[in-house]
């Protein structure tokens, strides 16, 4: 991953925290005011580790022996921390006096070349720029506004010098909550991009990828879906304050034209890519490091695999869209559910063929292998799920791969697809796997999962006494909405088969829900 695309990232995430909430939105009423009310103190995060309760005392049988089998990050020393609000107090007290000094830069010019002279438009982008560090965004598109005014006039409607401008100004109407407007202003800049270099131009490629990513995050959060931007390689969509909640949910009926815009999309970027592989094939490796270099293409451009798991996640919500509409169910909806599933399997399975001929790694491979599977689970061919999970079982011995997350038997349970952040948890809320969490209790649970991996006789065994029943129902509200790996484990026949044991975790939980005041 290059800088850049890191930097992006890191500069958006405190954004995206607040984000992976929002989406509940679209789930039911009781789910949205639990998590508005989340949204506004620290997030509830259930982290579980795997338990081993032990037979209960001959003498005594409420007495249980428990055994916690797994871990989470422990405490550390963390006095080294700089102080963020201490920070942010010294980066806003910094650029205090700037915007003036930028407007008196913009009066002088205006004085001595007119209200359009050409430099104006850096000038007015400047300013916008800094509008944005101080969070004053209404400010900053006013400014950004008239940047683009004046480059239009000066350069042209389709002058490559807007696209930053244009840029700037998806970032600020997130920011403040306006995503249709946000949205406008996307679909306005890859126009433009289109206008300037053509749809087979190499430079189109990662302003493609940008387009196709935007309309993928934002489809999947209007449907209630959590991307997992580490697991998709996804270019995160910046967020902004909680109105932005509002205006997402008013243009969610949007979402299955973002979701063909995406699919169109990642199908070019697929041509794109194999045309640029042939054309590196008849390069030399200094030469084919020029022309990346002249193009500005991160890895990540070029990422096919990236690319073919994209799509098959596109598909995949293409297929929940069409199928979680039964009042307006036919046979034409049928098909392209089952097309979608059709799509979604082809794109894993040449992810998988490409990796195997272009020489990528054992863990790579057999970790494509397993999405294949999972797709399999998900809709709900367990038979096939349960032969290629075997087969990833052989296939991790023969290569000396020591662990899968969630497929031997016994295994923390993981959620699929990989692609998707459960409720509650660390990636959903931006919460890195090393950060030590506060904890308020814990509640102790067991449960089956079935042969397409949805928990079923979910009881819960123990809990600390200050557990909320808020927290508790809202652990059995994601447990129950959420599907699991199959896990397989030794027969006596020396197979691998599906286990059907019992499972019990204990979630720990941070922030419990606070109740209505108004009730006693």
């Amino acid at each position: 991953m290059k800088t850049g695309k890191r930097s992006h990232i890191l500069k958006t995430s405190r954004r995206l925290q607040q984000l992976a909430t929002l989406s509940l939105f679209c789930l039911s009423p009781a789910l949205a005011q639990e998590s508005e009310q989340q949204a506004l103190t620290t997030p509830l995060i259930f982290d579980p580790v795997l338990l081993e309760y032990a037979s209960p005392d001959a003498e005594d049988r409420e007495v249980y022996q428990v055994r916690e089998l797994t871990t989470l990050p422990s405490r550390r020393d963390n006095n080294t921390e700089p102080d963020m609000q201490s920070l942010s107090l010294s980066v806003s007290e910094a650029f205090r006096e700037t915007p003036a000094q930028y407007q008196e830069v913009i009066d002088s010019l205006e004085i001595e070349g007119g209200v359009y002279e050409q430099q104006l438009s850096e000038a007015y982008l400047s300013l916008g720029s800094i509008y944005q560090q101080l969070d004053e965004h209404e400010l900053a598109i006013e400014a950004f506004d008239n940047a683009l005014h004046i480059s239009r006039i000066n350069n042209g409607l389709y002058n490559e010098g807007q696209l930053n401008i244009v840029s700037e100004l998806v970032e600020s109407y997130l920011s403040i909550g306006d995503f249709m407007a946000a949205n406008q202003q996307q679909e306005y800049l890859f126009f433009v991009q289109q206008k300037l270099y053509g749809p087979d131009h190499p430079v189109h490629l990662a302003k493609l990828l940008e387009y196709a990513d935007w309309n993928l995050h934002a489809a999947s959060l209007s449907m209630g879906y959590i991307p997992n931007i580490e697991a998709l390689g996804l270019r995160p969509v910046p967020q902004g304050n909680q109105s932005l909640i509002r205006s997402i949910r008013n243009f969610d009926n949007q979402a299955a034209a973002h979701l063909f815009l995406a699919s169109n999309a990642y199908y070019q970027i697929l041509r794109l890519q194999r045309t640029r592989e042939q054309i590196s094939l008849n390069q030399d490796t200094d030469s084919l490091q020029q022309i990346r270099s002249d193009l500005d293409l991160n890895d990540s451009d070029l990422d096919i695999p990236e690319a073919e798991k994209k799509l098959a996640f596109t598909h995949f919500l293409l297929a929940e869209a069409f199928e979680n509409v039964p009042q307006t169910a036919n046979m034409f909806d049928t098909d392209r559910f089952m097309m979608n599933f059709s799509d979604g399997q082809n794109a894993l399975e040449r992810r998988l063929s490409y990796l195997q001929s272009s020489g990528g790694s054992s863990l790579d491979i057999i970790s494509a292998l397993v999405d294949i599977a999972d797709w399999f689970l998900i809709f709900e061919r367990w038979t096939s799920a349960e032969e290629i999970y075997a087969q990833v079982l052989e296939l991790m011995e023969s290569n000396n791969i020591s662990q899968i997350p969630g497929l031997a038997y016994p295994d923390l349970p993981v959620a699929v697809p990989s692609y998707i952040s459960t409720f509650y948890s660390r990636e959903s809320n931006n919460i890195a796997p090393d950060e030590v969490l506060d904890y308020e209790g814990y509640i102790d649970v067991r449960f089956s999962l079935s042969r397409y991996g949805s928990p079923s006789r979910v009881d819960v065994l123990n809990r600390t006494p200050n557990t909320l029943e808020d927290t508790e129902r809202a652990l059995m509200r994601m447990l129950r909405r959420t599907k699991f790996r199959l896990q397989l484990e030794q027969t006596e026949e020396d197979r691998e088969e599906y286990s059907e044991n019992d499972y019990m975790l204990r979630y720990y939980y941070t922030a419990q829900p606070q109740p209505d005041e108004d009730e006693e």
